[in-house]
């Protein structure tokens, strides 16, 4: 059974495919002595979000001779052709006969992980021409496609720990055939919410591999040679289907249908819910659009959440949460969860102003500390969002140029806060009550400006200051607040003073 794609391993393998005269289609306006060759480009998917390569010559060999397809320098982005879908980066009309390779020459690659791109080093041997042995005819008037397909997750490698990665390199990891001789596997997986990865196997080698579409559930396992494979379909939360014997014939699409992933009889499952508070902001509003959380396990990413969701956080302050996020999950130690926020606007005096995104936060922040969930228990997390420190304001203060979202944030467990309240007896200057361990802030909250009421939730335990201001500088402290789980600490009514 293979293993999930979760590591880039240090493979270079090259295939071999012998492509006759019957592979190819008849073009009426070439020469007679001169057929079309085209490459095209697809790949088998990566855990990373974007594997750029630069491309500096295509050719193909005969007789001695390189024949240049394209000599254009171009970059493309590998993950952007999976699932079926390519990119041509060579074309020309060449000389009839028998060719005996090709050759892609890489100028140049990058790898973004988490939003932050790494230039990855090229092996001498790239950057001279990788050489793809593939025997193959080109007849007068025809026109030969071949297909490369690059396989990402064995061609990106990094030195140093797996966390914490020192350098990447490239070390291509390739396979090329016709597209005339092949055929292709296509399904429908109805449960696809956790990440589930296709592949076909033909004996113990793993021929190509695809993501499943997070939202149709829809992939296919393209430019196959003709064969009978064993599809494998297996998703984050070790749910799997396999099917052996599945035939291919070249021109033809293999129709799986509808699949759905059953559960493995040996998981334990408990419940990840994640929720969502926030710290005031002196705005009218502060909008964010999530578009994906998850938690990490045993170096593997669970699905908690899939769907685009808007919050303004704003409503969600004084103790007040929304849930953004819940899964049964399997059990285990996790270490962090990540997070996707791929729109932002904060409405200032009526005006809505779009927020600049980093590019971190739109592939995902990642947040600890670490955490267990436990067979059929709930594991509830807090999200504190301060809305406050996370709009960063350009230009000057009473005419800003643009917005920035800097994400400000903390995470805890539920279970392990309590909380602080109190009542201002002198609430109508728009009073801010602070909760302080030692020189941090750790939240904050505004005073209810009728009734006077705010509470500082999802505090661990522990001594807090407590500070209360308002706009005419009145404010109240007390010190050495306590804080013990699962309780609240009433507060005395406070009346705010100079």
């Amino acid at each position: 059974m293979p293993k999930l794609i979760t590591s880039l391993s240090l493979t270079i393998l090259f295939s071999f495919h012998f492509l006759g005269c019957g592979s190819s289609t008849q073009n009426p306006t070439t020469p007679n002595n001169m057929g079309t060759l085209k490459i095209s480009l697809t790949d088998a998917p990566a855990a990373v979000d974007a594997v750029n390569i630069t491309f500096s010559e295509v050719s193909a060999h005969i007789d001695g001779n390189w024949i240049t397809l394209s000599d254009q320098a171009q970059t493309v982005n590998l993950l952007d052709f999976s699932n079926g879908k390519t990119t041509e980066i060579g074309s020309a009309d060449v000389p009839v006969g028998q060719y005996t390779q090709i050759r892609l020459i890489i100028a140049e690659a990058e790898v973004v992980v988490d939003g932050i791109t790494h230039a990855m080093t090229v092996p001498s041997g790239a950057q001279t021409g990788l050489k793809l042995i593939t025997q193959f005819t080109i007849v007068a008037g025809s026109t030969v496609e071949l297909i490369v397909d690059f396989d990402v997750s064995r061609s990106v490698v990094t030195t140093g720990p797996p966390s914490q990665p020192k350098s990447y390199r490239l070390k291509p990891t390739l396979r090329v055939i016709s597209r005339a001789v092949t055929g292709s596997i296509s399904g429908r997986v109805t449960n696809p919410q956790h990440l589930p990865v296709a592949y076909a196997l033909a004996g113990s080698d793993t021929v190509t591999s695809t993501f499943i579409d997070q939202n149709s559930g829809e992939f296919m396992l393209a430019f196959l040679p003709d064969g009978s494979y064993t599809v494998s379909l297996r998703d984050t939360m070790d749910y799997s289907l396999e099917m052996n014997d599945v035939q291919v014939t070249a021109g033809t699409d293999q129709a799986l249908g509808e699949l759905t992933l059953p559960s493995s009889s040996g998981t334990q499952t408990g419940t990840l819910r994640i929720s969502l508070t926030d710290a005031p902001g002196d705005f009218d509003a502060v909008n964010i659009t999530f578009a994906e959380i998850s938690a990490h396990l045993d170096n593997r990413w669970i699905t908690v959440n899939l769907d685009t969701m808007t919050v303004n956080l704003l409503e969600f302050s004084n103790g007040r949460t929304v849930e953004i996020g819940s899964a049964d999950v399997p059990v285990g130690q996790y270490t962090q969860i990540r997070i996707k926020i791929i729109a932002a606007e904060v409405v200032v005096d009526g005006q809505t102003k779009e927020m600049k995104v980093p590019s971190g936060a739109q592939s995902g922040l990642k947040l600890g500390p670490p955490f267990t969930v436990a067979e059929g228990s709930t594991m509830e997390l807090m999200l504190d969002f301060d809305a406050n420190r996370s709009v960063v304001v350009t230009g000057p203060p009473d005419n800003p140029k643009k917005y920035l979202l800097k994400p400000r944030l903390r995470l805890i467990s539920k279970d392990l806060t309590g909380s602080i309240s109190a009542t201002v007896t002198n609430p109508e200057h728009l009073p801010t009550a602070f909760a302080i361990a030692g020189a941090d802030t750790v939240t904050s909250t505004l005073v209810d400006k009728d009734s006077g009421g705010f509470m500082l939730a999802f505090l661990p335990e522990g001594l807090y200051t407590v500070s209360v201001r308002d706009t005419l500088d009145q404010f109240f402290t007390s010190t050495a607040v306590e804080v013990i789980a699962g309780r609240d600490n009433a507060l005395s009514s406070i009346t705010l003073s100079k």
